[in-house]
Protein backbone atom coordinates (compact mmCIF):
# COMPACT_ATOMS: atom_id res chain seq x y z
CA UNK A 1 0.00 0.00 0.00
CA UNK A 2 1.17 3.23 -0.59
CA UNK A 3 1.44 6.47 0.81
CA UNK A 4 -1.62 8.37 -0.90
CA UNK A 5 -3.41 5.16 -0.49
CA UNK A 6 -2.39 4.69 3.61
CA UNK A 7 -3.07 8.10 4.64
CA UNK A 8 -6.75 8.37 2.72
CA UNK A 9 -7.64 5.08 4.05
CA UNK A 10 -6.42 6.54 7.86
CA UNK A 11 -8.67 9.64 7.22
CA UNK A 12 -11.57 7.60 6.38
CA UNK A 13 -10.88 5.44 9.72
CA UNK A 14 -10.59 8.77 11.55
CA UNK A 15 -13.98 10.16 10.23
CA UNK A 16 -15.90 6.73 10.70
CA UNK A 17 -14.97 6.96 14.34
CA UNK A 18 -16.03 10.42 14.73
CA UNK A 19 -19.66 9.55 12.95
CA UNK A 20 -19.81 6.94 15.16
CA UNK A 21 -19.25 8.70 18.18
CA UNK A 22 -21.34 11.76 17.57
CA UNK A 23 -24.33 9.27 16.68
CA UNK A 24 -23.82 7.10 19.83
CA UNK A 25 -23.64 9.56 21.93
CA UNK A 26 -21.17 9.24 24.90
CA UNK A 27 -22.96 6.53 26.98
CA UNK A 28 -23.09 4.35 24.34
CA UNK A 29 -19.73 4.88 22.94
CA UNK A 30 -18.47 4.14 26.42
CA UNK A 31 -20.20 0.66 26.08
CA UNK A 32 -19.02 -0.64 23.18
CA UNK A 33 -15.48 0.41 24.07
CA UNK A 34 -15.95 -1.44 26.90
CA UNK A 35 -16.81 -4.68 24.88
CA UNK A 36 -14.62 -4.32 22.26
CA UNK A 37 -11.88 -4.01 25.12
CA UNK A 38 -13.14 -7.18 26.47
CA UNK A 39 -13.50 -9.20 23.37
CA UNK A 40 -9.86 -7.78 22.65
CA UNK A 41 -8.94 -9.56 26.43
CA UNK A 42 -10.51 -12.24 25.66
CA UNK A 43 -9.09 -12.93 22.39
CA UNK A 44 -5.93 -12.71 23.68
CA UNK A 45 -6.89 -14.60 27.04
CA UNK A 46 -7.73 -17.74 24.11
CA UNK A 47 -4.69 -17.08 22.03
CA UNK A 48 -2.70 -17.50 25.03
CA UNK A 49 -4.55 -20.54 26.45
CA UNK A 50 -4.03 -22.30 22.56
CA UNK A 51 -0.34 -21.23 23.23
CA UNK A 52 0.14 -22.88 26.48
CA UNK A 53 -1.48 -26.13 25.24
CA UNK A 54 0.45 -26.53 22.14
CA UNK A 55 3.85 -25.94 25.34
CA UNK A 56 2.20 -28.68 26.74
CA UNK A 57 2.18 -31.27 24.47
CA UNK A 58 5.88 -30.00 22.97
CA UNK A 59 6.93 -30.33 26.92
CA UNK A 60 5.48 -34.26 26.69
CA UNK A 61 7.04 -34.98 23.53
CA UNK A 62 10.27 -33.84 25.54
CA UNK A 63 9.56 -35.40 28.24
CA UNK A 64 8.79 -38.98 26.36
CA UNK A 65 12.67 -38.16 24.53
CA UNK A 66 14.41 -37.70 27.78
CA UNK A 67 12.99 -40.84 29.20
CA UNK A 68 14.13 -42.67 25.81
CA UNK A 69 17.66 -41.18 25.95
CA UNK A 70 18.01 -41.70 29.43
CA UNK A 71 17.81 -45.52 28.93
CA UNK A 72 19.63 -45.86 26.53
CA UNK A 73 22.14 -43.67 28.43
CA UNK A 74 21.73 -46.00 31.24
CA UNK A 75 22.40 -49.33 28.92
CA UNK A 76 25.28 -48.06 27.44
CA UNK A 77 26.55 -47.32 30.90
CA UNK A 78 25.47 -50.81 31.92
CA UNK A 79 27.11 -52.15 28.55
CA UNK A 80 30.64 -50.40 29.34
CA UNK A 81 30.95 -52.13 33.04
CA UNK A 82 32.00 -55.78 32.02
CA UNK A 83 34.46 -54.24 29.81
CA UNK A 84 35.94 -51.67 32.41
CA UNK A 85 36.08 -54.93 34.74
CA UNK A 86 37.91 -56.66 31.72
CA UNK A 87 40.24 -53.80 31.49
CA UNK A 88 41.28 -53.61 34.91
CA UNK A 89 41.91 -57.46 35.02
CA UNK A 90 44.62 -57.14 32.16
CA UNK A 91 45.81 -54.01 34.14
CA UNK A 92 46.36 -56.24 36.67
CA UNK A 93 48.00 -58.98 34.92
CA UNK A 94 50.31 -56.72 32.78
CA UNK A 95 51.70 -55.10 36.37
CA UNK A 96 52.01 -58.57 37.57
CA UNK A 97 54.16 -59.26 34.39
CA UNK A 98 56.16 -56.06 34.80
CA UNK A 99 57.33 -57.14 38.54
CA UNK A 100 57.84 -60.63 37.24
CA UNK A 101 60.18 -59.03 34.45
CA UNK A 102 61.99 -56.48 37.04
CA UNK A 103 62.44 -59.56 39.21
CA UNK A 104 63.95 -61.75 36.83
CA UNK A 105 67.49 -61.86 35.38
CA UNK A 106 67.51 -64.80 33.16
CA UNK A 107 67.19 -62.98 29.42
CA UNK A 108 65.21 -66.26 28.30
CA UNK A 109 62.80 -65.68 30.47
CA UNK A 110 62.55 -62.41 30.59
CA UNK A 111 61.65 -62.82 26.68
CA UNK A 112 58.89 -64.61 27.36
CA UNK A 113 57.75 -62.43 30.38
CA UNK A 114 57.89 -59.89 27.75
CA UNK A 115 56.20 -61.33 25.17
CA UNK A 116 53.43 -62.39 27.60
CA UNK A 117 52.83 -58.62 28.46
CA UNK A 118 53.21 -57.56 24.46
CA UNK A 119 50.13 -60.25 24.29
CA UNK A 120 48.14 -58.51 27.55
CA UNK A 121 48.65 -55.13 26.05
CA UNK A 122 47.62 -55.91 23.01
CA UNK A 123 44.20 -57.13 24.79
CA UNK A 124 43.72 -53.90 26.61
CA UNK A 125 44.43 -51.92 23.50
CA UNK A 126 41.38 -54.07 21.99
CA UNK A 127 39.42 -53.28 24.88
CA UNK A 128 39.95 -49.71 25.10
CA UNK A 129 38.82 -49.13 21.59
CA UNK A 130 35.85 -50.83 22.34
CA UNK A 131 35.70 -48.69 25.72
CA UNK A 132 35.99 -45.36 23.82
CA UNK A 133 33.88 -46.45 20.89
CA UNK A 134 30.88 -46.87 23.67
CA UNK A 135 32.22 -43.82 25.82
CA UNK A 136 31.59 -41.75 22.26
CA UNK A 137 28.27 -42.95 21.82
CA UNK A 138 27.41 -42.29 25.59
CA UNK A 139 28.97 -38.29 24.83
CA UNK A 140 26.51 -38.29 21.69
CA UNK A 141 23.43 -39.37 23.92
CA UNK A 142 24.47 -36.99 27.00
CA UNK A 143 24.74 -33.91 24.76
CA UNK A 144 21.09 -34.98 23.12
CA UNK A 145 20.06 -34.96 26.67
CA UNK A 146 21.48 -31.87 27.60
CA UNK A 147 19.64 -30.33 23.96
CA UNK A 148 16.41 -31.75 25.18
CA UNK A 149 16.98 -30.37 28.74
CA UNK A 150 17.40 -26.78 27.50
CA UNK A 151 15.08 -26.83 24.72
CA UNK A 152 12.43 -28.15 27.74
CA UNK A 153 13.77 -24.84 29.83
CA UNK A 154 12.96 -22.59 26.87
CA UNK A 155 9.23 -24.31 27.08
CA UNK A 156 8.73 -23.85 31.28
CA UNK A 157 10.32 -20.22 30.82
CA UNK A 158 7.98 -19.21 28.17
CA UNK A 159 5.07 -20.96 30.07
CA UNK A 160 5.96 -18.81 32.75
CA UNK A 161 5.67 -15.68 31.11
CA UNK A 162 2.43 -16.20 29.58
CA UNK A 163 0.85 -17.14 33.23
CA UNK A 164 1.96 -13.64 34.24
CA UNK A 165 0.56 -12.63 31.08
CA UNK A 166 -3.27 -13.95 31.44
CA UNK A 167 -2.91 -12.75 35.25
CA UNK A 168 -2.24 -9.51 34.21
CA UNK A 169 -5.02 -9.92 31.98
CA UNK A 170 -7.05 -10.69 34.96
CA UNK A 171 -6.28 -7.74 36.60
CA UNK A 172 -7.23 -5.46 33.53
CA UNK A 173 -10.89 -6.82 33.69
CA UNK A 174 -11.25 -6.24 37.35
Amino acid sequence: MDDLTKKTTDDLDDKLNAARLAMEGPERAAKREAREQSELLRTERESIKERLASIAKEKEKLELSWIMLDEKRASIRQSLMPLIGEEKKIELEESALEEKERINVVATERQEIEKERYETQKKRRAIEEKKWKIENTLSGDEAELDVTAKSYQTLLDEEESLFRKIDALGKETS
